[in-house]
């Protein structure tokens, strides 16, 4: 969605793909794509987004794909879910990456710097 930004994407299983969401024009979309990220299979409307989400999104500088690639230079391994988040009034990108022995280890990420946080 163009003039969008994806504030959270979670693997979903059940249904085979990446659920994005997004914030476009203050309403929250959820796109499902596929998991290797060629097809787009549904999209929808949730409504009005959170005035947290909105805030977030208008602060945040570093995109969820910046927010990633910096996680995975961090911590070696598949994403496994990331979203924007708001700590102590500043928007920050949390990030988990799974290794290959299964080991979760979440990244935080400063959204308006790109800073490693932890």
């Amino acid at each position: 969605m163009r003039g969008s930004a994806a504030v959270d994407v979670d693997y979903s299983d059940d249904r085979q793909g990446w659920e994005v969401e997004l914030i476009s024009g203050g309403t929250e979309h959820e796109v499902l794509v596929l998991a290797d990220g060629s097809e787009v299979l549904d999209q929808r409307d949730k409504g009005p987004a959170d005035e947290e989400d909105r805030r977030a999104v208008e602060s945040a500088t570093v995109s969820l794909a910046e927010a990633i690639e910096t996680a995975q230079q961090a911590a070696v391994g598949d994403l496994e879910e990331a979203s924007l988040e708001d700590e102590n009034d500043k928007p920050v990108w949390e990030v988990e990456i799974r290794s290959e022995g299964g080991t979760l280890t979440e990244v935080l990420i400063d959204a308006v710097s790109g800073e490693q946080l932890r």
